[in-house]
């Protein structure tokens, strides 16, 4: 497993249920768990999940993400596609949710583990 999408499964764990998670927070402390580089790209896809409500139990707020984030917009765009019965297939995943050629940083593997696990969800 990726080492940003197994982050990402223990930030679930640790702010599930909770009024108002420290998704940040949280997401430092797995990433230094995991002793991996914080890499922006994949924290910001997942926080961007968790801003949008697309993770179960953790609720809709901003987290402090900027408008506009691209990696929010591409693993939010991955997680509607997979909860539409879009393929598990990374590279036509990512081709469908970017506007150009760039290699996908993590992004697209944190949306498939969380839809594996059944912790994505349509936004209320």
């Amino acid at each position: 497993m990726n080492k940003y999408a197994e982050a990402s499964l223990m930030v679930v764990t640790d702010c599930s249920g909770k009024d108002s998670p420290d998704i940040r927070s949280a997401w430092g402390n797995a990433i230094n768990t995991l002793s991996v580089y914080d890499e922006g790209c994949p924290k910001v896809a997942f926080i961007g999940l968790c801003s949008e409500g697309m993770v179960k139990g953790i609720p809709a707020n901003s987290y402090g993400l900027k408008r506009g984030a691209k990696n929010k917009r591409y693993a939010v765009d991955a997680a509607k596609l997979l909860l539409s019965g879009h393929d598990m297939d990374i590279p036509s995943l990512w081709e469908k949710v970017t506007d150009k050629k760039i290699v996908h940083n993590g992004q697209i593997n944190i949306v498939i583990r969380l839809y594996q696990a059944e912790l994505l969800q349509f936004p209320e």
